[in-house]
């Protein structure tokens, strides 16, 4: 058997276990709901079933299974970063509109973020709210693609000195912020 054989024949048996595997899970799909052991959340008189947030016995469950559900201020920063990617294409591609929505969605993220943990408004607001997003916002609507460029390069430092203010610097190790340049 040449080599190209033997490949086609390992792949068909991996194809095969992969199948046999699948089969093997979905013969599981029927069993019992329960809790994960991965999160402590609220106990509840009723079993655990797709409604989890009706199951729960009283608003105020509801609303710690929604604080655990929703979690900290990693969810936006997250969507920050997306967004911050987007900004930065759009201002590529010359899309000042869609770059004028993405920065504004940014603003809103990380405020409604700053709801969920407050300690870390200061250093949102004093760093980049209150100063860099509002000069970008105003380069923005210039429609300036050299002054756009400059004024991103300098969001991207004061993103990161706002991450170093957190003590998470280790966030501005990553492509996000080495490979966005003009």
């Amino acid at each position: 058997m040449n080599l190209k054989s033997k490949c086609l024949f390992l792949t068909f048996l991996g194809l095969l276990t992969l199948g046999a595997h699948a089969q093997e899970k979905a013969a599981n799909a029927d069993n019992a709901m329960r809790m994960p052991k991965g999160i402590k959340q609220p106990a509840q008189k009723a079993p655990p079933s797709n409604n989890w947030l009706q199951d729960a016995d009283s608003d105020s469950d509801r609303f710690k299974k929604l604080e655990i559900y929703l979690r900290g201020f990693d969810q936006p920063m997250l969507e920050v970063g997306e967004r911050y990617q987007r900004t930065y294409d759009a201002i590529k591609d010359r899309n000042w509109e869609l770059a004028d929505y993405q920065w504004d969605k940014i603003k809103l993220v990380i405020n409604t973020g700053l709801m969920k943990r407050p300690k870390r408004t200061q250093n949102a607001e004093g760093i980049f709210l209150d100063g860099i997003w509002k000069q970008m916002d105003e380069t923005i609507k210039s429609r300036n693609y050299g002054e756009m460029e400059k004024q991103f390069m300098v969001v991207r430092e004061v993103c990161m000195a706002c991450h170093a203010a957190e003590k998470v610097p280790f966030m501005n190790n990553r492509p996000l912020f080495r490979d966005l340049v003009f």
